[in-house]
């Protein structure tokens, strides 16, 4: 007798586990059931095979907490048939059978099988899905002219490597420019410490010569009195004192002019040559910049640069795609996005390879936002005629590395991908993406700095003055 009143929530579904063999055992050795499945252990032996393959959702299904069925769904291209060639490749099967021969032709096999078929459909189960990766793009960083191509469209090349060569000609003489320029500075503020030195010299001088003079003054007014020494000559040392006093003062101030523009500093620190060796190491970077590398490792594509270009700072010259690292973009419908949460097992199908290959994923991430608020013109709904649309929620799905190098796809291909939302307890906003992979940084031009200070240092040094001290710790203040 068929059941009148059973309602759709009183189904619910849960995976099966090893402890669920042995009932599956039982139910698999009725006669309704061995009439269409066949021989029980050959069955369970399958069971055990399939109860930990992701491509096969095995399920118990219960009415009102009373275990009574088995379903179990999966992607018909992942076990080929000839009666599944002609379906499309996101194609998942249902097999079912009722293990209690008591809830048989009462209603309700057809009522949970409809029950499952909508929450599969009401699942993340998409065709607008694609293939997507990062693209890196390499850009010129300085002014030149291209003479030299050395990797073409499809190349697989390595971090570091040599692209593109520009003329270095006139990198090169205003790199000769900025190197004889910081020489000259550097001999210029040795020039400066020399001229300091020599103040310091003229200060001892100067002082000696005042202190003789105020010598004298004494012996003579001492002398004044016996007449051993007369008015005039007292008078002619006072005046020469007087002279003597203002040249060290002069002195002293020469002295302060100079100590204003090296005190504090040495003969290679000296900021005019901070600011010439600056120049230089901008200049050498710029002949650096002459050689276009690889800031990361991956395939050529949209090459762009012919020898003869002329290219500026900026100018993209190729890109590079790096192939181990890709993952799915999945745009579902807003109605299905309920139950989506990070973390979600995936099944793709790539239409390259159609049904005969299946990669397995996880959901990343939801990007915080439909399609539409990103496009180049968002909708402005508060104007003119309103017409509901159901919006798309872009999904990021990773995908893992040894199938993807097993079975090599390339961004923007077309696939079909199914997310198993059973597992939902995570927050939406929960993202699991990570920036972790190789191609999210790049040392090439680390060293670059590194390497023009040092030139310059060398420079520096071969132009200092034979050593000597040029800072006399007596000279006067």
């Amino acid at each position: 007798m068929r059941d009148k009143n059973f309602r759709m929530t009183a189904y619910s579904f849960r995976r099966v586990n090893v402890r669920d063999l042995q009932l599956l055992r039982k139910w698999l050795a009725t006669p309704d059931v061995v009439r269409w499945w066949g021989d029980p252990e050959e069955q369970i032996k399958l069971l055990e095979e399939d109860i930990n393959d992701p491509r096969m959702i095995m399920r118990i299904v219960s009415f009102e907490g009373k275990p009574f069925a088995y379903a179990q769904d999966y992607a018909v291209h992942s076990w080929p048939q000839p009666h599944f060639t002609a379906l499309p490749v996101s194609t998942r099967a249902i097999d079912s059978f009722i293990g209690e021969p008591y809830m048989i032709g009462r209603g309700h096999s057809a009522t949970y099988l409809r029950l499952l078929a909508v929450q599969l459909l009401a699942a993340g189960v998409t065709d607008n899905a694609f293939v997507t990766g990062n693209l890196i793009p390499v850009y010129a960083d300085a002014t030149g002219m291209v003479t030299q191509v050395l990797h073409e469209e499809t190349d697989d090349v390595k971090a570091g490597d040599l692209l593109i060569r520009l003329d270095e000609q006139r990198a090169r003489a205003a790199l000769g420019v900025a190197e004889g320029e910081l020489g000259r500075v550097v001999r210029e503020v040795g020039g400066l410490f020399a001229t300091r030195l020599q103040m310091c010299h003229k200060i001892a001088s100067r002082s000696a010569l005042f202190d003789k003079a105020r010598h004298d003054i004494v012996r003579y007014r001492q002398a004044l009195p016996s007449g051993s020494a007369s008015k005039q000559v007292l008078q002619n040392a006072e005046d020469q004192m007087a002279s003597l006093e203002a040249d060290l003062k002069e002195a002293r101030t020469e002295f302060q002019s100079i100590e204003a523009r090296v005190g504090g500093t040495s003969r290679t620190n000296h900021p005019e040559i901070e600011a010439a060796k600056s120049k230089f190491i901008e200049a050498d970077i710029e002949l650096a910049r002459q050689h276009i590398r690889a800031p990361v490792s991956g395939y050529i594509a949209k090459r762009k640069a012919q020898v003869g270009d002329r290219v500026r700072p900026g100018d993209q010259v190729m890109t590079i795609v790096p192939l181990d690292h890709l993952w799915i973009e999945a745009n579902l419908w807003e109605n299905r996005m309920h139950s989506v949460r990070p973390g979600q097992p995936v099944l793709v199908n790539v239409d390259l390879y159609g049904g005969t290959y299946t990669y397995h994923g996880t959901v990343e991430g939801l990007v915080p936002g439909t399609g539409s608020v990103f496009a180049l013109l968002p909708p402005d709904n508060a104007t003119g005629n309103f017409i509901h649309i159901v919006q798309r929620v872009p999904v990021r799905i990773a995908l893992w590395k040894d199938e993807i190098l097993k079975q090599p796809i390339r961004p923007g291909l077309s696939a079909m991908i199914s997310i198993d939302i059973r597992e939902s307890a995570r927050s939406p906003n929960a993202s699991q993406t990570e920036a972790s992979t190789k191609e999210y940084q790049t040392d090439i031009f680390s060293d670059d700095v590194a390497n023009a200070n040092a030139r310059a240092e060398q420079i520096i040094k071969n132009n200092l003055a034979p050593k000597a001290d040029l800072v006399d710790s007596t000279c006067p203040e």
